[in-house]
């Protein structure tokens, strides 16, 4: 039973505004009240008359008791009640809700490599009781760490999971402090989707603890301000932990001591998690074939045929971007080649690599391109989400086994990377002259030999198909078969949506044989009458490459398959130097824009650039000028209205040359872009392999050259871009 003066103080609160909040009375019938984040005006007699006797020492009866008739208490009950509600009076000290936080909430404060002291004293200061012997149960832990990777962390964080309490994680301290996230029982990322997160953005701590077989932490230095303030900062977040805000539930707060910024880092569930996903997600994915559906397309421009505008691609993207949880780790325009109009950006992603890298392999760096910046930025991003789909994290399909065993339906390394006899021949004469594994001559192939396999399905529809998992997937262990290959993300693409990316994966192969056959047989090729062009983009950037004294020419390289593809060269008379891009689409139109767009991405103006290919080895180029002019309107091979009808298109030219493809599903699902690779085995890769057929065989039968030039013969100079 409650003593009266309880009772009393119950029945006749002292009513008293929100903190913050200021309040006028601006006539009789208008009050405003003004804080930080709201502005608010109320109107009427009644509301004005009671506003102004809010002092903070009266209570109800005192504030009726000095109103002057007719007003009466239920009024005055009334009107406090309405700002109560609306949240413009603090708690009354008595209420119920008021009683809980004065209660204030227990926390378990368990510090992992940093010290507690400061910590300790902030939670106290925010009204937070720290958990102890006796004082009940913790609503939840406060877990503050100087490494979020330190073993530690993981091991806290699985006892808080099995005891079913939530966990605030911060680490509150050095260069970059971070609070967050808020991880519980409900819907959302868990513990280890976070950490893996934060591991995937750390490769080369990564790699050190691999090669030492023990754990490699970051330290957290931190001058006494600083610590001071990240631990007001963890307090404050609790603080509003406690009061039930969820706001970091699936996010980490950044905050730069340097600049005084915070910046908000999204972290994914995983629904490939061990812990709270499907751990089998990206077997069982590519152990399904893979029917495609019709797609209608939306954007039909210089991006391609796509079912978003690029603007709406980065906007369900751009969370993906960030250097602490993020797939990619950055994404901004690209210094030297980004101009107004030239619209270059440049996008990043990290890798663990397996080996020791001969420079910097922890840091992979993808370009995107495009007539807007809108293009160019989702360009970038989803060049760089498409090859970090095709880094190897040991969850994808594989099997161990020899070709021999598969049988037919096992495509191996020899069919698919083209190398020839010769090559082989010389194989460590070659090796010993570089370091580049994409210039090197690996093994012939061992049909006895027990390597990694993954599914792959033929895009017409059939059996499944078997082709080594190192060729489709970077960093694949040694062990798996890399004697006999390396990763090959030619004909790998991402989209919107699967039947996007099959599209643009089948163009790139289509683009990079033209370019094969064209560059090593120095195909002398027309060019295409840019003054006829009656595009405005066009004529412009032909113009701004003129100024600055260089001249461009757009070759026109299609070949046997019929779908447009060109190449633009750039030269530079008076320094005799080149620049190079290449273009593939069913729209003659959009080919010609791509292979300028990508120019202006591999456009090195500085005067040190060094040359995109070996001028020793190839000191005359004429096949790099056009060789006569095409006038006629450029080709339209599709109405762009619908993806599949697209793809099959494709699919008709290469059955047409005696050709088929076949798809690996490379989409990760935490990513949220879909990403295949397509392999066409016969189709070349600009890479120096110099096997029998197409290279051969095309420009011959089409009579690029009265004779196609042998093994021996061929252009000396190897093509990387």
């Amino acid at each position: 039973m409650r003593p009266p003066h309880d009772i009393e103080a119950a029945e006749n609160p002292v009513p008293q505004w929100q903190a913050g909040l200021a309040v006028a009375l601006i006539d009789e019938r208008t009050v405003l009240m003004h804080g930080e984040h709201r502005r608010v005006v109320l109107r009427g007699h009644e509301v004005a008359a009671v506003a102004a006797l809010i002092d903070g020492r009266r209570n109800a009866e005192q504030i009726a008791s000095a109103l002057p008739p007719p007003f009466s208490r239920l009024e005055v009950d009334y009107v406090l009640q309405m700002l109560q509600q609306g949240g413009h009076l603090a708690p009354p000290a008595n209420a119920p809700a008021a009683q809980a936080v004065a209660a204030s909430p227990i926390v378990a404060l368990n510090a992992i490599g940093i010290a507690a002291g400061p910590l300790k004293l902030a939670l106290e200061a925010a009204g937070l009781r720290l958990a102890s012997p006796g004082a009940g149960a913790p609503a939840f832990d406060v877990l503050a760490c100087a490494d979020l990777l330190d073993p530690r962390v993981a091991e806290q964080l699985a006892v808080a999971r099995v005891l079913g309490r939530p966990v605030l994680l911060a680490r509150p301290a050095g260069a970059q402090p971070t609070i967050g996230p808020w991880i519980d029982a409900s819907a959302g990322p868990c513990a280890d989707c976070l950490l893996h997160a934060v591991a995937w953005n750390r490769p080369a701590q990564r790699f050190v603890q691999q090669r030492l077989g023990r754990p490699f932490t970051m330290p957290a230095p931190a001058d006494e301000a600083t610590v001071a303030t990240c631990a007001a900062w963890l307090a404050q977040a609790a603080r509003q932990a406690a009061a039930g805000d969820r706001q970091l539930r699936s996010a980490m707060l950044a905050f730069d001591p340097r600049s005084l910024q915070s910046i908000r880092h999204l972290v994914r569930q995983r629904p490939q998690c061990p812990t709270c996903g499907q751990p089998g997600w990206m077997a069982a994915q590519a152990e399904r074939p893979v029917p495609l559906q019709a797609q209608p397309a939306r954007e039909r421009t210089d991006g391609g045929h796509r079912t978003r505008t690029p603007e709406e691609t980065l906007q369900a993207l751009r969370p993906l971007v960030s250097p602490l949880t993020g797939a990619v780790q950055y994404l901004h325009p690209m210094p030297g080649r980004h101009t107004g109009r030239r619209q270059v950006f440049v996008s990043g992603y990290p890798v663990c690599p397996q080996t020791w890298p001969a420079d910097n392999g922890f840091d992979k760096i993808c370009a995107g391109k495009g007539r807007t910046a809108a293009q160019a930025q989702a360009s970038a991003l989803c060049e760089a989400i498409e090859r970090a789909s095709g880094v190897w994290q040991g969850d994808e399909a594989m099997r161990i086994a020899t070709r021999r065993e598969l049988g037919e339906v096992a495509i191996g390394f020899d069919t698919l990377q083209n190398f020839s006899a010769q090559q082989f021949a010389q194989r460590e004469r070659i090796n010993a002259a570089t370091q580049d594994r994409r210039r090197q001559v690996p093994l012939p192939f061992d049909d006895d030999a027990a390597v990694a396999w993954t599914p792959a399905w033929p895009l017409a529809g059939g059996e499944r198909h078997w082709v080594p998992l190192a060729y489709c997937y970077a960093e694949t262990p040694a062990a798996f078969g890399a004697d006999y290959g390396i990763h090959n993300p030619n004909g790998s693409a991402a989209g919107n949506v699967f039947e996007e990316a099959v599209l643009q994966g089948l163009l790139e192969l289509i683009e990079r044989d033209a370019t094969a056959i064209w560059w090593y047989q120095r195909a002398r090729r027309p060019a295409i009458d840019l003054d006829g062009i009656d595009d405005a983009f066009v004529q412009s950037l032909h113009a701004d490459y003129a100024q600055t004294g260089w001249q461009v020419q757009v070759l026109d390289l299609t070949h046997d398959l019929g779908i447009p593809v060109y190449a633009a060269v750039a030269h530079h008379t008076e320094a005799d130097r080149h620049a190079i891009g290449f273009g593939c689409h069913l729209q003659g139109s959009i080919a010609l824009s791509r292979a300028l767009t990508e120019l202006n991405q591999l456009m090195d103006s500085r005067d040190d650039a060094p040359p995109p290919w070996d001028r020793r080895l190839l000191p005359e180029a004429l096949f790099l000028e056009g060789h006569g002019t095409v006038t006629a309107a450029l080709p339209r091979l599709s109405g762009g209205n619908d993806l599949l009808e697209d793809i099959d298109v494709c699919r008709q030219r290469l059955a047409g040359a005696g050709l088929s493809a076949l798809v690996v599903n490379k989409t990760r699902p935490d990513f949220g872009l879909s990403v295949a690779q397509v392999i066409v085995p016969g189709l070349r890769h600009f890479w120096p392999r110099f096997g029998p057929g197409r290279l051969y065989d095309v420009p011959a039968a089409l009579g690029w050259q009265p004779c196609a030039a042998d093994d021996a013969g061929l252009n000396p100079a190897p093509l990387f871009l």
